[in-house]
Order: structure tokens, then sequence, then C-alpha cells
């Protein structure tokens, strides 16, 4: 699970540098909804996230081919690390009502 979720750390951290930064670079100076770097950020936010409100959008090819990287990325990054996180409560919860969870207890006896 760790492997997992450091991968999608990853993956969202390098769709953020990358991403953020050519969206900027294409749409900076051409959108006047793009004035500064963290425009361009809360751009990745919003998109990666799917919550697209409006505020911020891409009028440049690159900006718009840009956009759907940022969107799919974030779709497979949040979906998984829901799925991962999901999977692992259910394991806890799995093993505490079988009976096959770790007691970290001493001098104790379990029947």
């Amino acid at each position: 699970m760790a492997r997992q979720l450091r991968f999608i750390g990853v993956l969202l951290l390098l769709s953020m540098t990358s991403t953020t930064w050519i969206f900027w670079a294409y749409e900076h100076g051409l959108n006047p909804r793009v004035q500064t770097y963290g425009d361009a950020l809360w751009w990745w936010f919003v998109s990666s996230s799917t919550v697209g409100y409006g505020d911020v959008a891409p009028m440049t090819g690159m900006g718009r081919l840009v956009g759907v990287v940022t969107i799919i990325i974030g779709i497979y990054g949040y979906t998984n690390f829901i799925a991962i996180t999901a999977d692992s409560l259910h394991g806890m919860t799995n093993q505490k009502r079988l009976g096959t969870a770790t007691v970290k207890a001493t001098d104790h006896v379990v029947i």
C-alpha cells in the first residue's frame, strides 16, 4: 500500500509541476485569467480534481491538451487514492470482525 500511495503522490506531483508550467507558458499573456503562476496552479487543482469552476479555462490548443492530460491523471490519481484507502479500512475492519487483528497487550490471555 505504501508503494502505491508513493506512486500516486509522485504522479500527482509530477503532473502538478509539469502541466502547471506548460499551461502557464502557453496561456500567460494570451489568457486574461492567467496573470500569475498562482493562477495556473489554481487551474491545476481545480482541473485535476475535476471540479472545474470555470474561472480559469484554457484558450490555446496546447492549454486544452494539457487540460485533458491533467484531468486524466487527476481522475486516475484521486480515484486510486480513494480505492486504496477504502481497501485498507475494509481490511482493518475485517480483521477485527474475524478476530485476526494484531493485539498489542502484555500479561493478558486472549480467548
